[in-house]
């Protein structure tokens, strides 16, 4: 697993949302994967799971929500996916981009916005998305769990993994 990661619980992940920044692109740029762009991240992560929680949130310079250290996060509310921007200090993953299209194939609209720990709390369902994780559910930020049942996730969960194993279309 990535960054000391445990198993995904069955019921998704509990998730912090830090009070650590990212440094902004024009500091350390996001694109570079270079090692200096982790230690802050691996800091938060281990506070997160010192508290308990299975990962944790990112903010971008400006105080809006990013990333989780290896995922990028998707948040949904009233049939509308949001995910951080790129020029909010998140790395534009490859799996984030196929996320976003199945997304738009599924009949939703994808907004590409400033988030913010409010709209995190108030989500109807969350994900994360990364190589490494593929796609993981969110049953709590901070202290706030999402719904159980989750609409749109099951189905971008079979789509992703159509996709992934070349049976799209079948």
């Amino acid at each position: 697993h990535q960054m000391g990661r445990k198993p995904i619980p069955p019921d998704g992940l509990a998730v912090l949302i830090s009070t650590r920044r990212k440094a902004p692109n024009d500091a350390f740029p996001q694109q570079a994967k270079v090692i200096g762009n982790y230690a802050g991240p691996r800091l938060a992560y281990l506070e997160a799971r010192a508290a308990g929680f299975d990962d944790v949130i990112l903010l971008g310079p400006s105080g809006q929500l990013a990333e989780a250290p290896t995922a990028n996060l998707f948040i949904a509310r009233g049939g509308i996916v949001a995910t951080p921007r790129l020029n909010d200090g998140i790395l534009p993953g490859i799996t984030r981009r196929h996320i976003i299209q199945l997304c738009n194939a599924l009949g939703c609209t994808v907004e590409e916005r400033a988030i913010f720990a409010e709209d995190a709390l108030v989500a109807d369902e969350a994900w994360l998305s990364g190589t490494g994780i593929e796609l993981a559910p969110i049953a709590r930020f901070n202290d706030r769990t999402l719904p159980a049942v989750r609409q749109l996730f099951p189905k971008l969960l079979a789509a992703y993994g159509r996709r992934v194993r070349g049976q799209e279309g079948e």
